[in-house]
């Protein structure tokens, strides 16, 4: 069928192919999965004509009705939508709604698919404008984020980067950004998907977390006394409802670090860019900052810390930050603040319970002097606690 329907004869024989087509699970691009649309389309064009005076309800609202008619807890749509951290971010609206889990919902609900189709119309109009190729797909093999045979092809792509759309529609593109360096979006948003696919199964694991307070962070920071650190603060976040995802950078992303807010938890990524103790320790405190700070106010920050910041959820994270790794008045008050001395820095970190690297990167920050410290600030001292990933020579 391929023409409008006008009868109820029509309309029957619509719906039944529709149910057909949806059985065979079609890939998406697929000419049967356009077949799929075009029904569903013109299904909704009859309906809409037939039955105005009856409100249409949204996929969600579909959903959340026959549920509440079966008398079903969101744990129980699992089984039809893969899992329930996919359960929670569907009837939040964070994931857009599969072919397979329109087939399932449908079959097992016992929900009209035209209902359920509206769902990716409505993704493809807030779906930013992308061209598929642009993104680093051999790359993305090289590093085991996608796998041959079939990774090259769009559809592979499309599939591994389509969970972080809606964030990409809202990225934070603050002035961490700004100056003269063009960054690739698409190698960002790549970078994005990793770091969701790999927070995936974190997620599964970490209790619901309490909220992140500028204490509980400042317990973070003192476990930095320790040469596995950073490996203890990734446990202790996670035993807190915070995953945290360690994951290289791509090429021309210029970042540091972001944060994601998911139905299930706040998630953390971090590049370890600079492989600097000090860099990382200020970078996972500022990526905190957002979480304990702003997580009603976006679902994403993106963040290259080189840069100044002058957009002022930033500048409220960098506070932040400052104040929990060395509060200012205890910084004035130490001689860290005058002497460029190593006797000083160890002194203010014996003072703080903190590593020493984190005082000498901030005396190299406020005298602007990089060349003093440098035994201090914990070179190469990072990414060697992540052997499982592959870094790029400095």
């Amino acid at each position: 069928m391929d023409k409008l329907i006008k009868t109820p004869e029509e309309y029957a024989d619509a719906l039944a192919q529709l149910h057909v087509l949806l059985d065979q699970d079609p890939q998406p691009g697929s000419s049967t999965a356009e077949r799929v649309e075009l029904l569903a389309l013109l299904i909704a064009t009859y309906e809409r004509e037939s039955f105005e005076r009856l409100p249409t309800p949204t996929p969600i609202e579909a959903i959340r009705f026959r549920m509440e008619q079966l008398g079903l807890a969101q744990k129980d749509l699992a089984r039809y939508v893969g899992s329930a951290s996919r359960a929670s971010e569907v009837l939040a609206g964070k994931r857009p709604l599969t072919l397979s889990m329109i087939r399932a919902l449908s079959t097992g609900l016992g929900i009209p698919p035209s209902l359920l189709i509206a769902e990716i119309e409505e993704q493809r109009d807030n779906e930013p404008e992308l061209d598929w190729e642009k993104f680093p797909i051999v790359e993305m093999i090289n590093r085991g984020w996608i796998s041959p045979p079939h990774a090259g092809t769009l559809d592979t792509t499309r599939s591994f980067i389509s969970p972080v759309l809606p964030y990409a529609a809202s990225f934070r593109r603050t002035s961490h950004f700004r100056g003269a360096r063009t960054v690739d979006n698409y190698a960002l948003l790549a970078w994005l998907a990793r770091i969701w696919h790999k927070a995936e199964s974190k997620l599964r694991k970490v209790p619901e977390g309490q909220p992140v307070s500028s204490d509980l962070v400042l317990e973070v920071v003192r476990l930095s006394w320790s040469e596995r650190g950073p490996l203890l603060a990734i446990e202790f976040l996670e035993q807190h409802g915070v995953a945290v995802v360690v994951e290289p950078a791509l090429p021309r992303t210029f970042l540091d670090g972001a944060t994601l807010f998911r139905p299930q938890g706040p998630v953390v990524g971090l590049t370890v860019r600079f492989d600097r103790l000090d860099n990382f320790w200020y970078t996972l405190v500022h990526e905190l900052a957002h979480v304990a700070l702003h997580s009603s106010r976006s679902v994403l920050f993106i963040d290259d810390l080189e840069a100044g910041a002058d957009d002022e959820l930033e500048k409220e994270a960098d506070t932040f930050a400052r104040e929990v790794l060395i509060p200012t008045g205890v910084w004035h008050a130490s001689p860290a603040s005058r002497l460029r001395s190593r006797q000083a820095a160890e002194h203010l970190a014996r003072q703080l319970r903190i590593s020493p690297a984190i005082v000498a990167g901030r005396m190299r920050r406020e005298f602007n002097d990089y060349r003093v410290l440098g035994d201090l600030v914990g070179h190469h001292s990072v990414r060697r606690l992540f052997p499982e990933l592959t870094w790029e020579e400095d």
